[in-house]
Formats: structure tokens, sequence, C-alpha cells
């Protein structure tokens, strides 16, 4: 299962969150109505999704009162990636977690370790020899993507991956 979002702090008083989207797709993970899976094993209906000052709000059907949706607070939302489609350059955490990283002429410089949402663009965590490095997951920087073999290549400029 992977992870979609953490309910975080109740938000008003009519059983509303403030929650930490953990996806490129909130409307669509998240679309009022669905059924959305947690963590713990049960479900949640999305009864409400709006932004407000940049943050991600959400209600759900079971839950009505500030002090219910408190009670969620770090509750984990996930979905089964089974059960979705992804495009050609969509990939979840789990593909990328372990890959070996390349330079532009095949030389491995180390291993992906995680993976850091961000505002602007996600960015894969690099360990190499010297230390982590955080590097924007973009085209630009990460050109090819090869889950068979394996491998990312990185198109590194000179200094993001040093100490």
């Amino acid at each position: 299962m992977l992870n979609v979002g953490v309910i975080g702090p109740a938000h008003g008083l009519r059983g509303e969150a403030i929650i930490d989207v953990r996806t490129d797709e909130p409307e669509k993970r998240l679309q009022v109505g669905k059924t959305v899976p947690t963590a713990r094993g049960d479900h949640l209906t999305v009864r409400s999704l709006r932004t407000a000052k940049n943050r991600w709000i959400i209600g759900f059907a079971e839950v009505t009162t500030r002090e219910e949706i408190e009670a969620l607070r770090g509750l984990t939302l996930v979905v089964d990636p089974q059960q979705e489609e992804k495009g050609e350059d969509e990939f979840y955490l789990e593909d990328l977690k372990g890959l070996d990283v390349l330079d532009t002429k095949n030389q491995k410089i180390g291993t992906i370790v995680d993976l850091e949402f961000g505002v602007a663009q996600d960015r894969i965590v690099v360990k190499t020899a010297t230390g982590k490095y955080p590097v924007p997951f973009v085209k630009a920087l990460v050109p090819h993507v090869d889950l068979a073999a394996g491998t990312v290549t990185v198109d590194a400029p000179e200094g993001l991956l040093e100490g």
C-alpha cells in the first residue's frame, strides 16, 4: 500500500483536518465520495476536499466533530498500487528505492534511498560515498529511469552530489 496523505490537525469545528498530501493527484485519489483505505486497515469516505491558504483540507463522512478528527491525527491514508494505472513517467517510491544511480557515462555514483516531497517538485535522495544528496526529480536532471535494469541516470551539475 502506498501513502497518499497523513491526517494532520483539526481545521474548524465540523470534523475537517489539514492533510499532508503525499500524492501528485489529490483530487483523483482523495475525491469526494471515494472510500480511502487507512494504514490501520479500515476505510474512510471523503466528504470534502479543498484548499485553503495553500493547504489541503479534508473531511470524512464518518467524522463530524473536531474531537473525532483530532483522534485520527497522524493516521495515514493509502492506496493499493495494483488497482491504479501509472503513466509512462510515473513512479512510486517503492519503484525507485534501491535503484542504482548512474551518471551520463553509465558509471555508478550511488543509490536512491528515499524520496522527498516538495512544493515545486519531488526530490530523489541519492546516497553516495560522501553522503546523501537530494536531486530534483525532473527530466532535465533525471533523464532516464530503467526499472527493469534497476538504474536511474542522473545528469547532475557540478557540485550537486558533493559534500
